[in-house]
């Protein structure tokens, strides 16, 4: 990606005095690019638009925190927009997950066990480190394979086959009984068809 021209000290002066005029500047030199990788991590022009809003919006508040001995301008608000975007596309997966656990069906003999079960799982889930959730939810609730989701997250593929293995262990060594037991039996099942 091609940088912008580096801004004078005086326009550097008038962005941390907040001069709005200023900041229209640095917004119509530099929100090309940082769209540009915007796009490329959300993959939704809506999402993109608006997580470049938010991106502009955290350089205005937090511009005094910008240290050029530290970074060059543009590095920081590269930092700042690529945070931004995988924050939208953390909640984007959040938001379907949980439209897929709202919709997972777990075969049972009457609804209200289903329902039971389904409580039973995403306590067990929720009982878990943040990464091992993070594996069994994008492996078993949003059907993805352990390379997708290696590509997708930039976590090393041998990580997620340990977390994987980590998280089903602990499952199991937590959790007893039949109906919790078939879960397992089908989570365990499902990881080694990965």
């Amino acid at each position: 990606m091609d940088r912008p021209p580096l801004l004078s000290e005086q326009a550097i002066k008038r962005l941390k005095a907040k001069e709005p005029k200023a900041f229209e500047q640095l917004y119509d030199r530099y929100a090309p690019p940082l769209y540009g990788l915007i796009i490329s991590v959300v993959k939704d022009q809506q999402l993109a638009e608006g997580a470049l809003q938010d991106t502009f919006i955290k350089i205005w508040r937090n511009i005094d925190m910008w240290d050029n001995n530290k970074s060059q301008l543009f590095t920081w608000m590269f930092s700042i927009a690529r945070n931004t975007a995988i924050d939208y596309v953390r909640k984007q997966s959040k938001a379907q997950i949980v439209n897929v656990e709202q919709g997972l069906q777990i075969p049972g003999d009457s609804d209200n066990q289903t329902a039971l079960e389904h409580v039973e799982l995403t306590e067990m889930l929720g009982n878990l480190d943040p990464k091992y959730q993070e594996v069994i939810k994008y492996l078993y609730l949003k059907g993805w394979t352990q390379r997708e989701m290696a590509q997708q997250t930039g976590i090393p593929l041998g990580t997620i086959k340990s977390r994987v293995s980590k998280a089903l262990e602990l499952l199991r060594g937590r959790y007893t009984g039949t109906r919790i037991a078939s879960l397992l039996s089908l989570l365990i099942m499902m990881s080694n068809g990965q």
